[in-house]
């Protein structure tokens, strides 16, 4: 006969396994296991990444929204991209130089905004590839 304690551990371990997870064998198992226990694992190192790397989209966003009129921002990203940004006062010949840099580098223009009325901001987007991923690993700003 056996005791509530015994009994009670026993019907707990058999409803806390799966069906699959009973069926493999003890090696298996353990290499389950070890893998579960990665994933369950709290992590702290890539949540800060990821938070930093929320705040720098955010400060490059705002940076973008602030730009004056006689400004310009190249920001770099990490797959080589290059975006500029021009203020809606910038002088025709400077966007055309500093197009003319990019192709000269050897990106090809990926994306670019429409010039909807005389005096507003606009961009291009250069990349090497189709269409630019990545985080703005830097960004400057230059008035003219």
């Amino acid at each position: 006969m056996k005791d509530i304690d015994s009994i009670s551990a026993e019907l707990t371990r058999e409803l806390a396994f799966s069906p699959l997870e009973k069926m493999l064998p003890p090696k298996l198992r353990y290499r389950f296991y070890k893998w579960l226990k990665q994933y369950s694992a709290p992590r702290t190192a890539p949540m800060n990444s990821v938070q930093k790397s929320v705040n720098k989209a955010f400060e490059h966003i705002s940076a973008i929204k602030e730009l004056k009129k006689n400004e310009v921002m190249a920001s770099f990203y990490e797959d080589g991209a290059v975006r500029m940004d021009f203020g809606g006062a910038i002088d025709p010949k400077v966007k055309k130089s500093a197009m003319d840099w990019a192709k000269r580098k050897g990106l090809k223009a990926a994306e670019a905004s429409l010039d909807k009325s005389d005096g507003s901001p606009s961009y291009v987007v250069y990349a090497s590839n189709a269409m630019p991923k990545g985080v703005c690993v830097k960004y400057t700003k230059i008035a003219y």
